[in-house]
């Protein structure tokens, strides 16, 4: 009874060794984003877990149609995966925009600047799960 005691508990051991570094499962999470009905090209699109949720953020950027793809940053071994743990997330999406591109600008020239970028910074809520979101 004890060798088969001990057998149980290297088999449930190296069952468990293989568990720690597979991901959970992901929803594909994929979209388009305008601004006053044009595309936003290059915006930064992050999905934040909302407050007392479980979750990982995810983040993408916009290309020149607007579309974009969301993936979710895991730790260094497994690395980012496309798509999003379904869950309550804050969406944030920023982008830069450089209003003019003068290399010869004083320090004094570009304290007293207004607008020298941009920024869209709106946070909602969403939520992701199977299926068109």
């Amino acid at each position: 009874m004890k060798k088969f005691a001990c057998l149980l508990s290297v088999v449930m051991m190296s069952a468990l060794v293989g568990c720690g570094d597979s991901l959970p499962p992901l929803t594909p999470v994929t979209g388009t984003i305008t601004m006053d009905g044009e595309a936003l090209d290059g915006a930064s699109i992050t999905l934040m877990p909302a407050e007392n949720t479980a979750g990982r953020t995810g983040s993408g950027v916009s290309d020149a149609s607007g579309n974009f793809t969301l993936s979710t940053t895991f730790n260094q071994e497994l690395g980012t995966a496309p798509g999003m743990i379904g869950g309550i997330y804050k969406v944030m999406v920023t982008k830069t925009e450089v209003v003019i591109d003068d290399t010869e600008l004083s320090m004094e020239d570009m304290s007293t600047m207004d607008g020298a970028n941009t920024m869209y910074d709106n946070q909602l809520g969403g939520m992701t799960e199977d299926g068109e979101n």
